[in-house]
């Protein structure tokens, strides 16, 4: 018994020592696990076979928002994302089942805040020593940055694709430096004859395309060159052989990390066939109408010369003796050839106008004169309807103005006429008068019965009068209205018609302020709501606009404030001057032609030498928010708003002028403005 005693107290103590190893060992592992699990930097779960997340790590934690508790709380289930969630399971299966012994995929989870958020999950499943499910280890790695990267290139290459495919001009997508097709769309199928099978995947120099090697070549070296905006034009031949025209614009672009050349291939065949077309109608066009011209002014010729011979002898008639029969007889030759030479100037003159052979004198001429003329040629007129004609001329109007004195005197003589012709009782009373925008307006208004809205739209059509049936009481061609309309236009005026029924209507038109001469308007001819000048101090002032009757008011305006006016037509002009001129003060205008007035402040600040700046005003007529905060970036000082209101250009003159001449005080106010212009460059 002791022996077997003495022989049983080592195996004892084998065991104990075996099992403390084994426990050593697995305190060990478990350790280790915890450590590689607990601070992965990647999130880590162990989850039941049902789902139940039974440990989380801090990564994990801290990618989905939630505390351990919180998430500890949840099944994997409800933090997955529904699109998600059938694969997810589908794949639990299969490891439960065991036909798989891991599982990867890209899966979406809901953070605690309920953002979406993607990661790339590792999957495996422990067992107990008798192959149970025991508990799966899920490594969760946060991916969200990456797939929002690739899905924002996917949506671009889709955006990309269906812009390309859909875009009715040839377009052909090539590897780039190699230049081998990557895609062509349907138009470029279409235009070249190909299939995108015979395209696909080859390089141009292989298709037979090219009308000659040279060509090719040629293209090549374009394709070189630092700046491909210009184009390349060249010939195309497609797979039947027919040959066209065409224009290649390319462009180099990089598309998931490739580098590719877009060509888009414009056939401008067509449209050279087009435009031939077009300039051979407008050539036939064109002869034709100087045919009818031609014809015209000869038929015109040939009727006027024994129309002279009836005037004369019809006069010589009414200057004989006649009994009151016969007299009547003669007048109403004379009154019927009267018209028939009205309606042959009528036409004449509206064809001399669709053939651009109308030619405008540009002669000094007194535009008073040409009212009270019109007014005592149809005076005998009115009287004989029992109307009166009277003439209101505004005291403001220059005594002189330059331009065609007969073609104005036409319009207003057509204008009264018609006015007379279609006026029952009452009268016409003629107005001439200044508006606000420094042109002058002349209206005929009558107490007829009106002109209906729809027929008012249509009365400076050729051929159309408000009557237009045919028992209409009135006579005439139905050119008067179109030609007073086309010898406006030519004069660069408007002219327009406003009307009530039943109670009369008013045919106005107007004459630019273009046509004064500075040389002949004195300081009494200005408007008489112009303000006296206010103060002595004179003030070197630049206005810049490419409108002349702006800048014209102005110029009158600020000369009466006692400054000294120089003008620009544009930003070029402005800056030009400038440059040469020490000036005061610039009005500048913002939308000119050739160089805004946005441009031409920052060159002028740009070019500014020493400490002097010079304050710019904007002058313009877009008065919003944003324009203002876009005059003051561009360097401008202050801002007037158009139309332009008198009272706003005294006071805006009144508070630099006082600046100018206090120099601390102008100093304080730049160093506000360079201050801003300097916030404004860091901002760019």
């Amino acid at each position: 018994m002791s022996t077997y005693l003495r022989v049983r107290l080592p195996m004892q103590n084998q065991e104990s020592t075996s099992r403390g190893s084994l426990e050593a060992a697995l305190h060990a592992s478990e350790a280790r696990f915890s450590s590689a699990f607990d601070f992965s930097a990647i999130g880590m779960a162990l989850v039941s076979p049902a789902g139940h997340l039974l440990r989380v790590n801090q990564s994990l934690c801290e990618f989905l928002g939630y505390s351990a508790e919180e998430l500890l709380a949840k099944t994997f289930h409800e933090i997955t994302h529904p699109d998600d969630l059938e694969l997810d399971l589908t794949n639990v299966g299969k490891m439960l089942a065991g036909d798989i012994r891991t599982y990867k995929m890209e899966k979406r989870y809901f953070s605690k805040g309920g953002q979406m958020v993607w990661a790339l999950l590792n999957v495996s499943l422990v067992r107990t020593p008798e192959g149970a499910p025991l508990h799966f280890i899920s490594q969760i790695e946060d991916i969200t940055v990456r797939k929002r990267a690739e899905i924002a290139t996917q949506e671009a290459e889709a955006k990309f694709r269906a812009v390309f495919n859909y875009n009715p001009i040839m377009s052909v997508l090539m590897t780039h430096p190699d230049r081998r097709i990557v895609e062509v769309n349907d138009a470029c199928l279409a235009g070249f004859r190909f299939t995108r099978g015979q395209i696909v995947g080859r390089q141009t120099s292989e298709l037979g395309v090219w009308e000659t090697p040279e060509e090719y070549d040629r293209f090549r070296e374009f394709l070189t060159l630092p700046d491909l905006s210009q184009g390349f034009e060249t010939a195309f031949r497609r797979r039947d052989g027919s040959m066209f025209k065409a224009r290649i614009n390319s462009n180099t672009f990089a598309l998931g990390g490739h580098t590719y050349l877009l060509h888009l291939i414009e056939d401008f065949t067509e449209r050279q066939r087009i435009k031939a077309e077009l300039l051979q109608a407008k050539e036939a066009a064109e002869s034709a109408n100087r045919a009818k011209s031609d014809f015209l002014a000869t038929m015109s010729h040939e009727i006027r010369t024994p129309l002279n011979g009836v005037f004369g002898f019809v006069n010589l008639l009414l200057d004989t003796p006649l009994n009151a029969e016969q007299r009547e007889s003669v007048n109403i030759i004379k009154r019927s050839g009267d018209a028939l030479l009205h309606i042959l100037n009528d036409i004449l003159d509206f064809s001399k106008i669709e053939a651009g052979k109308l030619v405008l004198e540009n002669a000094r001429y007194d535009l008073r004169r040409v009212c009270e003329d019109v007014v005592a040629l149809l005076n005998p007129k009115a009287a004989e309807k029992d109307l009166s004609l009277t003439l209101a001329y505004a005291s403001g109007i220059p005594s002189q103005l330059v331009g065609d004195s007969l073609r104005v005197r036409q319009i207003l003589l057509n204008l009264t006429g018609n006015a007379l012709k279609f006026t029952g009782r009452g009268g016409v009373h003629i107005e001439a008068r200044l508006v606000h925008t420094g042109e002058i307006k002349i209206s005929v208004t009558d107490s007829g019965n009106g002109i209906a809205t729809e027929a008012q739209e249509k009365l400076f059509e050729r051929f159309t009068q408000a009557d237009s049936s045919t028992t209409r009481r009135y006579g005439g061609t139905g050119l008067g209205l179109a030609i007073c309309k086309r010898l406006a236009e030519l004069m660069g005026s408007k002219i327009g018609v406003t009307s009530e029924i039943g109670v009369g209507s008013t045919f106005w038109f107007s004459l630019s302020a273009q046509s004064i001469p500075i040389s002949v308007v004195e300081a009494n001819t200005a408007p008489a709501n112009l303000p006296p000048v206010r103060t002595t101090q004179s003030v070197h002032v630049l206005v810049a606009d490419d409108n002349a009757t702006n800048r014209m008011l102005a110029k009158r305006v600020l000369e009466r404030l006692g400054c000294c006016v120089d003008t620009a037509n544009d930003g070029t002009e402005a800056v030009t001057l400038a440059r040469n001129t020490p000036f005061d003060l610039i009005f500048m205008d913002c939308h000119m032609p050739h160089m805004d007035g946005f441009e031409a402040t920052r060159i002028m600040r740009q070019t500014q030498t020493g400490s002097r700046r010079i304050p710019i005003i904007a002058l313009t007529a877009s008065v919003t928010a944003r324009d203002r905060e876009e005059c003051l970036i561009a360097g401008m000082d202050d801002f007037l708003g158009k139309p332009l209101e008198i009272e706003q250009l005294h006071a805006m003159v009144d508070k630099w002028r006082a600046l100018l001449f206090d120099s601390s005080q102008l100093s304080n106010h730049l160093a506000g403005i360079v201050g801003f212009d300097a916030r404004c460059a860091s901002a760019r």
